[in-house]
């Protein structure tokens, strides 16, 4: 399917939806929680009911991210049930969301949609925004919100910049493209702020970590 097409099916699906679940893999990175947090500000602006969940806390220096702290851990806070719409995000696959059961014997109306740039690994999803050509998930979110011109305010333009860095490894990894400059760019004159993302990201790092 033409990935227009299905950027406009998407957008169509959330605007017709009454309840919706966003959901990301279990140990989060940047990424992941950027992607859901960019979301997250879309669905605050058209007034949707949602709720989001990951397996695993958001790590605390991620805090930066707007919405970081309505991303749950405690699935029992909300009712699978009620949702007509799940989307996830930057998963590769249903299984890291640790919500597997729950997905795959879902109601025939609850409508599943994947936003990844991983390689697909099964099949599952009603429909799926997936490029192993994005650098990102986030980059993938930006396609969907420049395709629908939906306005890409401060708080997205952090979000897509965050993932983008951080999955690119500061433009290095070998998904990053011209256009993922590009993006970067524009991000930043949209207001992201590069040095609270870097101070937050690549210089928060323990030890361990590096």
């Amino acid at each position: 399917m033409d990935n227009i097409l299905i950027y406009e099916k998407i957008y169509n699906k959330i605007k017709t939806a009454n309840n919706i679940l966003l959901a990301t893999h279990e140990k989060p990175d940047v990424d992941a929680a950027s992607s859901v947090c960019a979301i997250i500000e879309f669905l605050e602006i058209l007034g949707k009911k949602y709720s989001a969940y990951c397996f695993d806390p958001i790590p605390l220096q991620f805090g930066f991210l707007p919405h970081a702290e309505k991303i749950k851990s405690d699935k029992t806070a909300f009712n699978f049930s009620s949702f007509d719409l799940i989307i996830t995000l930057d998963c590769g696959s249903i299984n890291r969301t640790k919500l597997t059961e729950e997905i795959k014997k879902r109601n025939s109306d609850q409508f599943l949609i994947e936003i990844d740039h991983h390689v697909k690994v099964e099949n599952g999803a009603a429909m799926e925004l997936r490029s192993p050509a994005f650098s990102s998930t986030t980059e993938a979110v930006y396609e969907f919100f420049k395709a629908n011109k939906i306005k890409i305010n401060k708080n997205m333009a952090n979000c897509i910049l965050a993932g983008i860095l951080t999955d690119s490894g500061n433009f290095i990894y070998q998904a990053t493209s011209d256009k993922t400059i590009k993006i970067s760019s524009e991000m930043l004159s949209r207001g992201a702020n590069l040095t609270q993302i870097t101070e937050s990201t690549l210089r928060n790092k323990n030890i361990v970590a590096l």
